[in-house]
């Protein structure tokens, strides 16, 4: 039982019992802020991650444009195969932080057949490798993208392979993403 507290013109009581509810709804509602912020972490990481599937993306579609239309082969001629290998540009992959590539980096040999760059800060560091000069249905090329967003040495891949057809179409063979939210 608890007494009253006859101090105050309220006749409050209070009891041991009533300081643990308080401190219930205290935890309460320190959970639920901690689960927005969980919630407001995991949106900002999925945000950075549209960002590896957009330059995925972009990249797929010039090389399909460039596959199509046919490239320069080793003799001149134009061949439908793929743009040759790019190296990994930015050449780490960022952690916890976005990188700037030097504007030199995108003009490699095969980011410029693809006509890609980023002029802005990147949380991917992106990579092309393709079988070049291979035509037709033997043509294939693997686009990576690699980051670390929240620095803890485990790294986010996305992984894009695809081959030529005789028609000069694109098909997509796989896609890999592993630790996307890294």
């Amino acid at each position: 039982m608890c007494a009253l507290d006859k101090s105050t013109s309220t006749n409050a009581t209070w009891c041991p019992s009533s300081l643990h509810l308080h401190f219930a709804a205290l935890g309460i509602v320190a959970c639920a802020f901690a689960m927005l912020g969980y919630g407001a972490t995991r949106k900002r990481k999925m945000y950075a991650a549209t960002e590896a599937y957009r330059s995925l993306s972009a990249i797929e579609t010039l090389a399909s444009q460039r596959f199509g239309e046919g490239i320069p082969g080793p003799d001149g001629a134009r061949i439908h195969a793929f743009c040759p290998s790019a190296p990994r540009t930015p050449a780490t992959a960022p952690r916890a932080e976005m990188l700037l590539a030097p504007a030199d980096a995108w003009r490699a040999e095969g980011w410029s057949c693809l006509g890609f760059t980023l002029p802005a800060p990147q949380r991917y560091s992106l990579s092309y490798t393709s079988n070049y000069p291979a035509t037709g249905s033997a043509a294939s090329f693997t686009i990576e993208a690699n980051g670390d967003l929240d620095g803890d040495g485990v790294t986010s891949t996305f992984r894009l392979t695809a081959q030529g057809t005789k028609s000069g179409d694109l098909e997509r063979i796989r896609h890999e993403v592993t630790n996307e939210y890294e």
